[in-house]
């Protein structure tokens, strides 16, 4: 029998979410949202290129959303969302300062 292998080098902060404020928010079409987000807690996202975030509308969902910057020093870094389904449709209705959940 074939048994899965976890990743050894996973750590459970990888898969814990934190609170991240929207600092900007503004429509650039009809459907895409650009929002210019803080992490509260850590330092950066800590991510490679081709990842994603996986943001949380709280009591709503998650969804996978892709982060367009490079890596960075900075707890700030910007998404581009479009409305598509129940999580990014209540993101684009939050305002500037509302929190997200984001890991």
């Amino acid at each position: 029998m074939k048994i899965l292998e976890v990743n050894k080098g996973a750590t459970t902060e990888q898969y814990e979410t934190e609170k991240a404020k929207i600092l900007e928010a503004k429509m650039l079409t009809d459907t895409d949202k650009y929002f210019r987000i803080q992490l509260l807690e850590r330092k950066t996202m800590g991510h490679k290129p081709g990842q994603c975030a996986m943001v949380t509308g709280y009591g709503i969902g998650e969804v996978p959303i892709s982060l367009p910057a490079p890596p960075g020093k900075s707890k700030e870094f910007e998404l581009v969302v479009r409305n598509a389904g129940n999580v990014t449709q209540a993101m684009h209705s939050l305002p500037e300062g509302a929190e997200i959940g984001v890991r």
